[in-house]
């Protein structure tokens, strides 16, 4: 049975209190709940869950790859084997306020990203290319960019990435003007890689 647990490439937050201290007051003010996430980190390319990509690319691929659930996950371990060692220092980027995001409530409520350095708003791009080819190349997709954009299983992904840091959660919509905060990232790292049977303590 393939794992449905959400997979994505990101970078942990290396100050997470900094964070949490900068934004407490700021969550008070708009009448947010502190719904703390298990982590804090900015999500450089969020993949989905490997059950769900599967049976996607199974009604988009073409007969000139012949896909099972072994070969599937194999590929996907290796893609991702490979590319999160894309970054492996620290970066640092700058928050300068807290919005809120997503369709309805309860809305997420992130820090607005001020400054993003190129290194990590180049890595989105260049990690979103790769899986498009992958799709294409591995997978069978004929057109992967445009499979990512319209599939709801990407999310966001392949449509409008939005940079954030999720602090807590809102009731209503809002945004909140703070001081700026420098936040550092660490190393890009893969959400829920163990399903996959990948580490990140594992040596890159």
């Amino acid at each position: 049975m393939l794992p449905s647990k959400r997979i994505s490439l990101e970078c942990p937050v290396a100050n997470p209190v900094d964070v949490r201290d900068w934004a407490y007051d700021a969550v008070l003010s708009a009448r947010a709940t502190i719904e703390p996430p298990s982590d804090y980190h900015l999500t450089v390319l969020y993949l989905g869950r490997p059950d769900e990509i599967f049976r996607a690319v199974q009604s988009a691929a073409s007969d000139r790859v012949s896909l099972n659930e072994a070969y599937f996950l194999d590929r996907l371990r290796n893609w991702l084997r490979v590319h999160v060692r894309t970054l492996r220092h620290r970066v640092a980027v700058a928050a300068s306020g807290l919005v809120t995001l997503g369709p309805a409530e309860p809305y997420a409520l992130a820090c607005r990203i001020s400054f993003l350095p190129p290194e990590v708003s180049d890595l989105h791009e260049g990690l979103l290319s790769s899986f498009a080819t992958f799709l294409n190349e591995e997978l069978g997709v004929s057109d992967g960019l445009g499979f990512m954009g319209s599939s709801p299983v990407f999310g966001y992904s392949g449509k409008s990435w939005v940079p954030h840091i999720t602090v807590g959660r809102s009731r209503v919509r809002t945004e909140v003007n703070l001081p700026p905060l420098e936040v550092g990232l660490g190393p890009l790292r893969v959400r829920n890689g163990e399903v996959l049977g990948l580490l990140n303590s594992e040596p890159v």
